[in-house]
């Protein structure tokens, strides 16, 4: 199995992970591994949220529509108190850790003291005063000096509740203590308002510190004013001025007229203001940048975040394998499998399940589900399953068996339960090994003939196999495994 040894850490730069001595590396875990002493650089995209179709995307682009919204309708009318009290609480959010600070996070993000020039750039936007522009993405693309800080800040501002809510859970679920602190202003999508409150956070060095999913952040905000304007309305120039033959076409010896790029950009300067009034008169140039853009828009894997840490460290999946096999089936132990299984679906389905949870309440708490996980259903094995097989999939229930014999009809039974169309209609049941496959596999094709519920069975031997592919970076060998799985039940 393919392998990279971990560096040691530098003595300098301290994890959030090895500060609270956890054993999980970055794949295993569902948030951003920040360094607890700076930055890294990453930011927070409000139009991933846009085009992510995860339930907690859902729910965060709903908080950031709903607050801009609000800014916007006063800024237009004119209500200048009315805006500024809005506008005053979406500085940085230094608890994340993420930004171009270098040392220990200061933040100079846009806060209460610049909230009045954030509302004169508003104010004295086109693109605003207008009505056109209605999405945070798109400050970056027209409103002149707000760049992709301010957007990522204000974004991580506008969610601090769920935020806050995320951090709780990781913290619950890890065993990492936590202190009642104040949780900051969060914004209360029912009154238009900022609340202040509290919030159990976990310390370090006597700061709070606040997770990100780390499905949430990007190296880059997808919307991005300098590559609109270079890859996108310059190229659609060009061709005009070919079209037409005016003064900026050069004709080369070969008889091919040429536009030269130095040209077009001294005949058309660069501007937010130039590049809402050309999306105005040519909106078809706009809708093909964000059709591209959201198809580029994806969660950054593993690997690329390690890269923006200090010192990376490359995940040791044989390493996780071994672990698993080592773990003695039995009720003794059955916490550490279940915790282990946890990370190592984390690290092989990743981005595609994510926001794992366990011991997950439901039916009022009477009952609880081993893991819960959410599905981006964007792409991949699990959306397929949402599009092609028309199977309601926004969250994955997982049940973890430690047993040292085969799950029986309970087992799949409790699993089958679980299953409805709100919650989802697709299961996976992780155990130690299978001595009877028919049988099981029978139960699971009578779960989905009879309910159309999916239950997928994951043995020890399956998840190494796909931990073996994921060192081996091969997505579609694990997507592979995971379409002839659900063939033997479909089709069974």
């Amino acid at each position: 199995m393919t392998s990279v040894a971990a560096l040691p850490p530098s003595p300098n730069v301290v994890r959030f992970s090895e500060f609270f001595g956890l054993t999980k590396g970055q794949a295993e875990l569902d948030f951003v591994d920040i360094p607890v002493s700076t930055d890294l650089l990453l930011f927070c995209d409000p139009y991933s949220f846009v085009v992510e179709r995860d339930p907690w995307f859902i729910e965060a682009n709903n908080h950031i529509v709903d607050f801009f919204e609000t800014v916007l309708g006063f800024v237009r009318s004119g209500d200048r108190d009315a805006a500024m009290r809005l506008l005053a609480h979406v500085g940085e959010v230094n608890e994340i850790h993420l930004g171009f600070s270098k040392g220990p996070p200061r933040g100079s993000g846009i806060g209460s003291e610049k909230a009045s020039d954030l509302y004169d750039k508003l104010k004295r936007s086109k693109a605003v005063t207008t009505g056109r522009l209605r999405d945070l993405a798109d400050c970056d693309l027209f409103v002149q000096g707000i760049g992709a800080d301010n957007v990522s800040d204000m974004t991580a501002s506008v969610i601090r509740s769920l935020l806050l809510d995320y951090t709780v859970g990781q913290c619950k679920q890890l065993g990492i203590p936590v202190r009642r602190v104040q949780g900051g202003f969060c914004w209360d999508a029912r009154s238009k308002q900022w609340r202040n409150g509290y919030a159990e956070l976990p310390i370090v060095n006597g700061k709070a510190i606040i997770l990100l999913p780390k499905a949430s952040v990007r190296y880059k905000l997808a919307l991005d004013h300098q590559e609109f304007y270079n890859d996108f309305v310059l190229d659609y120039l060009r061709a005009e001025h070919e079209r037409v033959g005016d003064g900026l076409v050069n004709v080369l010896k070969n008889g091919k007229r040429k536009v030269y790029k130095k040209d077009l950009k001294e005949a058309h300067p660069h501007s937010k203001e130039f590049l809402f009034e050309f999306s105005e008169q040519n909106p078809e140039v706009l809708a093909k940048y964000k059709e591209q853009a959201s198809k580029l828009s994806r969660p950054l894997s593993d690997l690329e975040l390690e890269l923006k840490q200090q010192q990376p460290k490359m995940t040791d999946y044989g390493l996780m394998a071994r672990t698993l096999s080592a773990i003695p089936a039995g009720k003794a132990n059955a916490t550490k499998y279940h915790h282990h299984v946890q990370g190592v679906l984390e690290a092989v389905f990743y981005p595609q399940l994510r926001f794992f949870q366990c011991e997950q309440e439901v039916n009022e708490g009477r009952k609880r589900i081993d893991i819960v996980a959410n599905s981006s259903q964007n792409s991949g094995f699990f959306g397929d399953l949402s599009t092609i097989h028309q199977l309601k999939c926004p969250y994955v229930m997982i049940e973890c068996k430690n047993y040292s014999n085969d799950p029986q009809n309970p087992e799949l039974g409790q699993l089958r339960g679980r299953l409805s169309d709100l919650r989802g209609r697709v299961g996976i049941l992780a155990c130690r090994t299978i001595e009877n496959a028919p049988l099981t596999l029978k139960r699971c094709i009578d779960a989905y003939r009879e309910d159309s519920k999916l239950i997928l069975v994951l043995t020890d031997d399956d998840l190494i196999q796909m931990l073996t592919m994921k060192g081996e970076h091969n997505p579609d060998g694990i997507s592979k495994f995971m379409h002839a799985k659900l063939r033997e039940v479909v089709m069974g």
